[in-house]
């Protein structure tokens, strides 16, 4: 102990090789930790009748000969210090869980894009495309760019979207899309089949303005397969 000041209450302690050290020391640790610091912390404030908080100057597990801590006056007491870092791990806890929700969520979202709305070629110029769920913005843009995509891939003449499974719940601004995609198609020269339309779609559809004279409706994917052949010539025996 050196450099004490009993009118300002300061003072500077040296320690090395204390258990602390050797205990990191043992470990491989390359920095030093703040039990001892924090306990004679602790004890000056008993000893000067004030709160005492402290600063390490160096550690010995650093490479130094010892271990120098400066104490002072300080409204930082003990329980304080154990409260914060209470709240520190606490927030790095947190932002490691936000880290790994974000990662699984990215995951996720890669797995609904590679699973969701399969191209599925049935026979040749005839493709479809079951639309599963609900599409918002940015699963809505991403099923016109893969489909647009894909079609001149499968030389396709005829595209049938499979709105079996499609939850628009009452929303036209939910189907708007099946209208861009219909359309685009056509610009390369594929026609647009939809099938599966509920009642309570049809409603929607209806009251939407949206116009959907442009494709031919059926109930079922046979005959609209059955109805593609026809366009092209073609029939299965």
């Amino acid at each position: 102990m050196k450099d004490m000041d009993f009118d300002q209450k300061t003072l500077t302690i040296e320690l090395k090789d204390s258990w602390e050290h050797k205990i990191n020391a043992a470990q491989g640790k390359k920095t030093g930790s703040n039990f001892l610091p924090a306990h004679y912390a602790g004890i000056f404030t008993g000893l000067l009748h004030t709160n005492i908080w402290y600063k390490v100057v160096r550690y010995q597990i650093e490479g130094h000969d010892s271990t120098i801590i400066e104490y002072f006056p300080s409204d930082i007491t003990v329980s304080h210090y154990i409260h914060q870092l209470a709240r520190k791990k606490e927030a790095d806890q947190i932002i490691h869980l936000e880290a790994l929700v974000e990662d699984k969520t990215r995951e996720l979202k890669e797995l609904v894009k590679q699973l969701s709305s399969p191209i599925i070629p049935i026979l040749d110029g005839i493709v479809v495309v079951p639309l599963i769920g609900k599409y918002d913005d940015e699963r809505a843009e991403e099923l016109i760019e893969k489909t647009l995509k894909n079609l001149p891939q499968y030389k396709a003449k005829y595209l049938v979207l499979d709105l079996t499974a499609l939850d628009v719940e009452d929303d036209p601004h939910s189907i708007q899309f099946i209208e861009n995609i219909g359309k685009a198609s056509s610009l390369i020269g594929t026609q647009t089949i939809l099938v599966g339309i509920s009642p309570s779609m049809s409603m929607t559809i209806s009251s939407s303005g949206l116009d959907f004279s442009q494709f031919d409706c059926f109930q079922t994917l046979q005959h609209s397969i059955h109805y593609a052949l026809g366009q092209l010539g073609r029939k299965i025996l």
